[in-house]
C-alpha cells in the first residue's frame, strides 16, 4: 500500500518522480493544471486519485469510473522536444500504457490518437473486435510542460461499463494490483521521454506504427465528434501518421486526408 500522509502522500516510483496520492478529485488533470500554473508542482509529478468523481476525456467528454478499481492518474512532464512535436504526447504515452497491459498479459493495441484497446470476440460499432480499456488526455500548461491524464479499468464488471464499447482489465483475465500497475506505467512513461529527447523519436514513431490498429484499417472519420448521429467526413484507410501526430487516411477516390484531432472509427481491423 503506498505510504499516506494528511491530505495525500509523497513517495517515489522508480526514485524519480514526486508523487501525491488523494482519496478523491474530481478531475486529476484539472487539479494537476491548477497546481501547475500555481507552481506547486514542478515535472515531474504524479498525482494518483483513488477516487475520480468529475473524469475528463477528449472533446469534454466524461470519464466514467466506479469509485475504486481504476486507474486515474496524472502526470506533468516537460519533455525537451521541439513545441510542434508535443502532438505526439498522447501517441507516444498510448504506446507506454499499452507496453505496461502487455507486460500483465494484455493484448493492447491503440486506436489513433489515444484509445488503449483490448481483443474481443464480437464487433461493436466504430471499434470492431476491439473494446476500450484506456484513454490519455493530454493538456499543456504555458511554461511548466504538459500534464498527462491516463485512465485504465481495471476491476469494472460488465454492469460498471458505461458503454458497450468498453471493458476492464478484470473482464478479460487476472487485473494486475493497482500499485503494480501504476509503478510499470510511470516507470515507463519517463523512459520513453527519455528516448524521445535522445533523439530516439523514429523508434518511437515504428513502435506506434505496430501498435496501432489503426492504421491499415478501412476507417471513417466523424465531421461532429459531440453529436450521437455524427456526420461522415471522410472515410477510407488510415495509411500512417505525420511528423506531428496527425493520421494520414486515403480515401477511395485516391485523395488523401490529414487529421489532427477527430474521432477515427474502425470499419474493418487491419
Amino acid at each position: 500500500m503506498l505510504p499516506r500522509k494528511r491530505g495525500g502522500s509523497e513517495y517515489g516510483i522508480g526514485m524519480h518522480w514526486t508523487v501525491c496520492e488523494v482519496a478523491s478529485c474530481p478531475s486529476t488533470n484539472v487539479e494537476l493544471v491548477r497546481r501547475a500554473k500555481a507552481g506547486s508542482a514542478l515535472p515531474p509529478y504524479l498525482l494518483i486519485a483513488d477516487q475520480q468523481t468529475e473524469g475528463i476525456g477528449r472533446d469534454g467528454r466524461k470519464w466514467i469510473t466506479p469509485g475504486s478499481g481504476a486507474i486515474t492518474m496524472s502526470a506533468l512532464v516537460d519533455p525537451k522536444v521541439s513545441a510542434e512535436r508535443l502532438g505526439l504526447t498522447p501517441l507516444f504515452t498510448a504506446v507506454v500504457v499499452a507496453e505496461a497491459l502487455r507486460v500483465h498479459g494484455f493484448a493492447a493495441r491503440v486506436k489513433w490518437p489515444n484509445d488503449i484497446l483490448l481483443p474481443a470476440a464480437t464487433p461493436v460499432e466504430g471499434f470492431g473486435n476491439y473494446r476500450k480499456v484506456g484513454g490519455i488526455l493530454v493538456q499543456s500548461v504555458a511554461g511548466v510542460g504538459v500534464v498527462i491524464g491516463i485512465g485504465v479499468n481495471v476491476t469494472q464488471t460488465e454492469a460498471q461499463l458505461p458503454v458497450p464499447s468498453a471493458t476492464s482489465l478484470a473482464l478479460n483475465g487476472p487485473a494486475p494490483e493497482l500499485a503494480a500497475l501504476r509503478t510499470e506505467i510511470a516507470d515507463r512513461l519517463l523512459a520513453m521521454i527519455r528516448q524521445w529527447e535522445d533523439g530516439g523519436e523514429a523508434a518511437l514513431r515504428e513502435e506506434f506504427r505496430r501498435t496501432c490498429i489503426s492504421i491499415g484499417s478501412q476507417v471513417e472519420i466523424d465531421a461532429d465528434t459531440q453529436n450521437d448521429r455524427p456526420t461522415v467526413l471522410a472515410s477510407g484507410i488510415a495509411t500512417d501518421i505525420t511528423d506531428d501526430g496527425a493520421i494520414l487516411i486515403e480515401a477511395p477516390d485516391g485523395a488523401t486526408h490529414v487529421v489532427h484531432a477527430a474521432d477515427v472509427w474502425l470499419r474493418t481491423a487491419g
